[in-house]
């Protein structure tokens, strides 16, 4: 996974793909590796990309607040996990994910929506 918190399964925020408009965007990793394409999802008509679209060639980390308690906090790549081992767990990557997983394991809910 090269050692990258993004890479391939690019995911972004995007209220018109559905990402609530309360949502809060964590980080995000700009991919400018010309091998990637925008996705289906991304086309809104029938015609093809006539060039890279780098402000969609994103991935997004993403945290929002549900209904009764709840939260969501997704990472915009399936290649995030390739970044935790580095430097034996102490980046910051890393820490997001021992915080998050700290928060969501306590029994209060979060303060968000009703």
């Amino acid at each position: 996974m090269g050692g990258g918190a993004a890479g391939h399964e690019l995911d972004r925020a995007d209220v018109r793909l559905g990402t609530p408009r309360h949502a809060l965007i964590v980080a995000t990793a700009i991919v400018t590796e010309p091998s990637y394409a925008p996705v289906n999802e991304e086309r809104y008509d029938h015609t093809l990309w006539p060039r890279r679209h780098d402000e969609v060639m994103r991935s997004d980390i993403t945290f929002f607040e549900a209904p009764h308690g709840g939260a969501v906090l997704s990472f915009g790549s399936m290649n995030y996990i390739g970044a935790l081992p580095v430097d034996g767990y102490t980046t910051a990557a890393a820490r997001l994910v021992l915080n998050a997983i700290r928060r969501f394991a306590d029994p209060a809910p979060f303060p968000g929506l009703t």
